[in-house]
């Protein structure tokens, strides 16, 4: 699976999740990746803001060397067993800004501005 077929909200749920200790490798580290994915795509997304509501009271609350996997976590509606402080909304997409037809006279004053290659790039595509 490649990084882009993760949601924005599934990938901030798998950063903030606390990871879990490899008693293997000595050391903590996330595990299940895909098989979290599979679970977080399951879910409605009040459910994902109320998840992303109660991760904080989460991690504060479990000893870091019981941690569960976090697909585990998903698929066992562990976060039923915690209260959230508030209900906070999923970190939202950023909004593409929208774009404004600029006029010649700006686009030769914001040129002004340019580091003389930039100028000669310009001037090579025929702008001004």
């Amino acid at each position: 699976m490649t990084k882009e077929e993760y949601s924005k909200e599934f990938l901030a749920f798998w950063w903030k999740y606390p990871p879990r200790w490899i008693k293997s490798s000595g050391r903590y580290s996330h595990v299940g990746k895909d098989l979290a994915w599979k679970q977080w795509r399951k879910l409605s997304v009040k459910t994902q803001q109320y998840i992303w509501s109660i991760l904080p009271v989460y991690v504060k609350s479990i000893p870091p060397t019981i941690i569960p996997d976090a697909w585990r976590w998903l698929r066992d509606k562990k976060w039923l067993d915690y209260e959230p402080a508030e209900v906070k909304p999923l970190p939202q997409r950023p909004v593409q800004p929208e774009i404004v037809p600029v006029s010649a006279e700006k686009k030769a004053e914001l040129a002004k501005n340019l580091p003389k290659t930039m100028q000669k790039r310009l001037k090579i595509r025929g702008e001004k």
